[in-house]
């Protein structure tokens, strides 16, 4: 292409713009760099049709970045906004160049359309619709090509070469040098068009999301899913793990939810690549805060490490900010108030498990006995049952019969 029309709402006033047709020149081309508004159908005609006839329009090349309006949950006005620079410009080039003998017609699209964008619908609803009019065109006979592009490996890029999308968002693909996104381009273009992902993946991401059973269903096909982990708790106390409880155990409350809150703030720290845990805002959502699929499920790993519960692998989305994640863990970790029933009834599982695995001689099973025996006792006359089991019945039964009665009352076969 030696003769190029660049239009941008900003024109040669674009951040870039001259350096950019001064480079262009310099290679051969000739090159026209005009304001225009592309979401403007009135403006866009009239753009194209100051089209030189000796240098017809024979292609066109959307590339729009992605804009931060649609995400959350945005407003009506905010959607608009979000939609118009990629869906109505999109849509306004075809309507307006489809009579025209063009050999080329590319859309720039992203992960989010192909795979979804967790807290920017918007995005990927924008990209799902330039995908899809890249494949109306060629139902019509017509050329059309919608690429999605995964991150640049660039020194300093701020953002994925032409989707605008933060790094990393999409956890499943690799940085790749521009020069070979550009090598696929051609590829695709070659090759007829369509949706292409012109992008590297990310084989280990894959892997973790697929064993986490969060693998997006588009991409299952990729790696074995084998589905998540069970959410069942674990034990709080057992291992490295135990050093929190202890930790907590001689805190007061205010104190223990501190130290809880500064365990989540560090560690979304450390996952985030920041130096210091005082760049997460406790009441700020995990989303807002940079995290993505992946970086969730490594935050909530490394939560399971500290404190020995086995945690959902949808922690960060049903507790969406530091503080309400920290008031959560407190919770499971009973550390809030007194100990509950389902607490007694795991620690019973414990001592049953013990008791069942243990040979003791005579002299450790007649003190296990007695012990068994007095916390019985007190267990009945703690909670007015002393008409349950009788003192004297306890005295005098035999270590079978003492078994047989724990046996009925933990509920063992």
């Amino acid at each position: 292409m030696r003769h190029l029309l660049l239009a941008g709402r900003n024109g040669a006033d674009a951040t870039g713009a001259k350096e950019l047709a001064v480079e262009l020149t310099g290679l051969g081309a000739e090159v026209s760099i005009q304001a225009c508004d592309a979401a403007d159908r009135a403006a866009l005609a009239a753009l194209l049709a100051s089209v030189p006839e000796e240098h017809p329009l024979t292609g066109v090349v959307h590339a729009v970045g992605a804009q931060d309006e649609g995400r959350g949950s945005p407003a009506p006005e905010q959607v608009d906004r979000a939609l118009r620079p990629k869906v109505d410009a999109a849509w306004h080039l075809h309507e307006l160049t489809r009579h025209l003998d063009l050999s080329v017609f590319v859309t720039f699209s992203s992960s989010a359309g192909l795979a979804g964008d967790a807290g920017n619908g918007v995005h990927a609803a924008a990209d799902a619709f330039v995908d899809a009019l890249a494949d109306h065109r060629r139902s019509h006979g017509l050329p059309g090509a919608s690429l999605v592009w995964g991150p640049r490996s660039e020194a300093g890029a701020a953002a994925d070469p032409v989707s605008g999308a933060e790094p990393g968002r999409a956890v499943w693909l690799a940085p790749m040098p521009p020069a070979e996104g550009l090598a696929l381009l051609d590829t695709v273009l070659r090759t007829g068009g369509g949706v292409a992902v012109s992008a590297r993946l990310n084989a280990p991401a894959l892997r973790t999301l697929a064993d986490a059973g969060i693998l997006p269903a588009v991409l299952r096909g990729l790696v074995p899913d084998r589905g998540r982990p069970s959410a069942q708790g674990v034990d709080p106390t057992a291992g490295s793990e135990g050093a929190l409880l202890r930790r907590l155990a001689d805190r007061s409350e205010r104190e223990r939810e501190r130290a809880v809150l500064e365990l989540v703030c560090a560690e979304a720290a450390s996952v985030l690549g920041h130096g210091t845990a005082e760049t997460v805002t406790v009441e700020r959502a995990f989303t807002e805060l940079g995290f993505d699929s992946l970086t969730a499920l490594e935050l909530r790993n490394r939560l399971s490490t500290a404190t020995g519960l086995r945690l959902p692998v949808t922690l960060l989305f049903e507790q969406p900010t530091p503080a309400a994640l920290a008031r959560y863990l407190l919770e499971e970790l009973a550390l809030g108030g007194a100990p509950t029933s389902a607490t007694a009834l795991s620690d019973l599982d414990r001592l049953e498990s013990t008791l069942l695995s243990v040979e003791p001689d005579s002299t450790a099973r007649a003190r296990i006995t007695m012990r068994l025996q007095t916390l019985l006792s007190k267990w009945n006359e703690g909670h007015g049952d002393t008409e349950a089991v009788d003192d004297g019945d306890l005295r005098s039964a035999s270590d079978d019969e003492l078994f047989d009665l724990l046996d009925d009352e933990l509920g063992a076969p």
